[in-house]
Formats: structure tokens, C-alpha cells, sequence
């Protein structure tokens, strides 16, 4: 059932990668003929160039590997941005607009703006690494490999917000349930899946700028 629900999700995204010219990068697109060894309802991932999307084929050995990551041009936003900020939230999405400060629906425990250039490059660099460790596929002579399936629930406790010149990038991040969402003025909505490993670093940044955390 796992391994349904996986591909479900999966497939979801090959129509959006199919739907949304402005995500493709051609630089990743792959000849067919080197794909046959690849089960067609996955054969979109290497087709098709997202850059969301990092993938490495090798069709003499029969092996195709895709991880998703955190876009390098976003990155670039996100490390040389005119303002950076990290937000604590509350998990509770506020509905009934009774928060005064939100973000993306959800209540604002605190914020702090990120100037350290270091920090912030920890903190892309983190994210990236946390996507690249939650999610992707490896095919090995016509055999999926699937990691474990997107959870149910979304908590985020973290956001971050930063723009650059006229580019805006928001991420709504719930390690909890290891899901990122990320927006952008120029893409469309993307959620992906990311490892719990950066809460660490993200709280000890909302910790030491005296940024208290959430309770639930």
C-alpha cells in the first residue's frame, strides 16, 4: 500500500512537471532510447528536465537514480537576499484570521531577520541536504526503489522568507512530518519531501536570537 501511495504521488508530480513549462530544464532531458530500461510511468522523471530535479542515467549498466534538492538559482535568492527572515510558528493554522501577525495562515510565535552571510548559507545548505535525504528513486535493471511515502499530516513550526531585487521565495517547513513547501514569485508551488536533521540548527538560529519556539 505504501509503495501505491508513493507512486501516486509520483505520478502527480510527472503532470505537473508536464503542465508547467516554466519549471522544465532542458539540460536535464535525456534521449529516450537510453531510457528503455525504465519502467514507463517513471520514464517523465528523466524525460522531462525539472530543476527541482537532479538525475543521472547510465544506460550500459541499466541504472537511473533521481533526488530531488533545492534548485540552485533559489538557493542564490535564498543566500544573497535583500532581507532574510526565519519565523517560528505556531502549527495551528489560523482560519478565523484572530492571529495579528501570520505567516502563510499560520500564527507567528517570532521572526528574526538572518544578516549573517554564514548563517544563512548554513541554513540553504541544510534545507538542500534535507530534501536531497528525503526523497527519490533508484532503478536498477528495470527494479524501482522507492524512498518511504509522503506522511499525512503538516505541522510546520519553521517559515522563511526572503527576497531579492523583485523575486520572493517563502517555505513553510514542519520537520515533524518531514514536508517543506516552497513558493516562489517565479514557480509554481512545489512540496517535497525533507529529513528532520536540520530542526536542530533551525531552532538553536530562533534560540540564540531570543526567538521563543513552539510549545505543541
Amino acid at each position: 500500500m505504501k509503495a501505491l501511495a508513493r507512486l501516486a504521488s509520483l505520478l502527480f508530480i510527472f503532470a505537473a512537471i508536464e503542465t508547467s513549462p516554466s519549471i522544465l530544464a532542458q539540460t536535464n532531458v535525456v534521449a529516450r532510447d537510453d531510457l528503455k530500461f525504465i519502467p514507463p510511468n517513471f520514464r517523465p522523471l528523466f524525460e522531462k528536465g525539472d530543476e527541482f530535479l537532479e538525475t543521472s542515467v547510465n544506460s550500459t549498466n541499466r541504472t537511473a537514480t533521481a533526488v530531488w534538492h533545492l534548485p540552485e538559482a533559489l538557493q542564490q535568492i535564498l543566500n544573497d537576499a535583500d532581507e532574510f527572515i526565519l519565523f517560528s510558528l505556531d502549527p495551528t493554522p489560523d482560519f478565523e484570521h484572530k492571529s495579528k501577525n501570520t505567516f502563510k495562515r499560520y500564527p507567528v510565535i517570532g521572526q528574526t531577520k538572518i544578516n549573517a552571510s554564514s548563517t544563512r548559507r548554513q541554513l540553504t545548505k541544510e534545507l538542500d541536504n534535507a530534501i536531497r535525504a528525503g526523497d527519490g528513486l533508484t532503478v536498477s535493471n528495470g527494479v524501482v526503489f522507492l524512498s518511504g511515502p509522503f506522511a499525512s499530516c503538516f505541522n510546520p513550526r519553521h517559515g522563511i522568507r526572503a527576497a531579492k531585487s523583485r523575486e520572493t521565495v517563502e517555505l513553510l517547513i514542519c520537520f515533524e512530518c518531514e514536508h517543506v513547501q516552497i513558493d516562489s514569485s517565479k514557480e509554481a508551488e512545489r512540496v517535497l519531501k525533507i529529513s528532520k536533521k536540520p530542526s536542530r540548527t533551525f531552532n538553536a538560529v530562533l534560540t540564540s536570537a531570543g526567538v521563543p519556539l513552539p510549545k505543541n
